[in-house]
């Protein structure tokens, strides 16, 4: 009877560790994940506001043209522009290729871990 119940002891911890093995949870990363189903959440409202924003690109010709008459400097305009660029095609990138899915099981699994051990450092403690 005794060993019995430690052989089921054994195949329960055997059990967790390949469950937590199997999810092989980063730290930081389940913070990650809802952050990233946040903004996926805010999608099409963010698509829509930058499609609006890239207009201003269109007139960048004329607003430099405008500051150089003025004998203003539009070095600064230019420069807010490239930056404004970078930040436009840093968030199209973000767009592409992503398996909303597959983020929200991850979500689960790490939530899951969260749940039985309190974090995922105490479920990693587990596989030591």
């Amino acid at each position: 009877e005794e060993e019995k119940k430690v052989e089921e002891l054994k195949e329960l911890a055997r059990a967790q560790i390949e469950k937590i093995s199997s999810i092989n949870p980063k730290i930081g990363e389940y913070e990650e994940l809802l952050i990233l189903k946040k903004k996926l959440s805010k999608k099409d409202k963010l698509e829509e506001a930058w499609s609006k924003a890239e207009r201003i690109f269109e007139l960048e010709k004329v607003v430099i043209e405008a500051l150089n008459l003025s004998e203003v400097d539009a070095s600064f305009f230019s420069e807010c522009l490239n930056e404004l660029r970078v930040i436009c095609e840093n968030q199209k990138m973000e767009d592409l290729d992503f398996d909303v899915e597959a983020l929200l099981d991850r979500i689960e699994n790490l939530s899951y871990l969260i749940k039985r051990y309190e974090s995922i450092e105490n479920a990693l403690e587990v596989l030591k």
